[in-house]
């Protein structure tokens, strides 16, 4: 494993993950997103302030940037015996470069496009499975922050499941990669904490019917 390799890929998917999209595709409509609703420059605050064009650009966007970051770290070290537990790993730097973008005063958004991009190239079948039910949770409850919410705990929840009862043994790397699991989940779920808080109060703004503040 070449250390090198690693490290510019962390420092590549740092710098792709601080692409945002919102900001971009808001200033483009004529405001930044940052300064409207919620703050938040992600998909859910563009559709609240821009409409669903501009919010299904971004997410478009985010999406394929954690796509892209996770396939040319598979490329940089394909021929490491370590590639998979190295592309998860460069999903924290992909979120971290979301959440805190370098070319936008480290004010981002909140990871879940970004790292369900990821997710799809790291782990496609794990993907499947908690996007159809994110997809499902939010169609059912309207809060998108919940389904986001339980994708982050699920995520490493399928991961731990998946290592304990699959037919290879259970070694250090495995475990590294569920602790790195959790550790994305984690920062998702922290990234929501104020979502989080909404929602017990029974605050938090639904898609179908806005309530208060607009929030996102």
């Amino acid at each position: 494993m070449s250390v090198v390799k690693v490290m510019l890929s962390f420092i590549l998917c740092y710098l792709l993950g601080s692409i945002s999209f919102a900001v971009l595709f808001s200033k483009i409509a004529g405001k930044d997103v940052r300064a409207l609703g919620s703050g938040n420059a992600g998909s859910t605050n563009m559709l609240r302030n821009f409409g669903v064009k501009w919010a299904l650009f971004t997410f478009a966007g985010d999406f394929l940037k954690g796509s892209l970051g996770v396939f040319l770290t598979g490329l940089i070290n394909s021929d490491s015996p370590n590639e998979a537990l190295i592309k998860e790993i460069a999903v924290i730097f992909l979120l971290l470069g979301h959440m805190k973008p370098i070319f936008f005063s480290f004010k981002g958004g909140k990871g879940v496009a970004t790292g369900l991009g990821a997710l799809a190239v790291v782990a496609p079948k794990t993907f499947s499975v908690i996007f159809v039910l994110g997809i499902l949770i939010a169609g059912i409850s309207g809060f998108v922050s919940l389904a986001a919410i339980s994708m982050s705990v699920l995520y490493p929840i399928i991961t731990l499941f998946s290592a304990v009862y699959s037919k290879s043994p259970v070694g250090t790397a495995e475990i590294v990669y569920i602790a790195v699991a959790f550790l994305i989940g984690a920062m998702i779920l922290y990234s929501h904490r104020a979502n989080f808080k909404r929602l017990v109060r029974h605050e938090e703004n639904s898609i179908y019917k806005k309530r208060g503040k607009n929030r996102g």
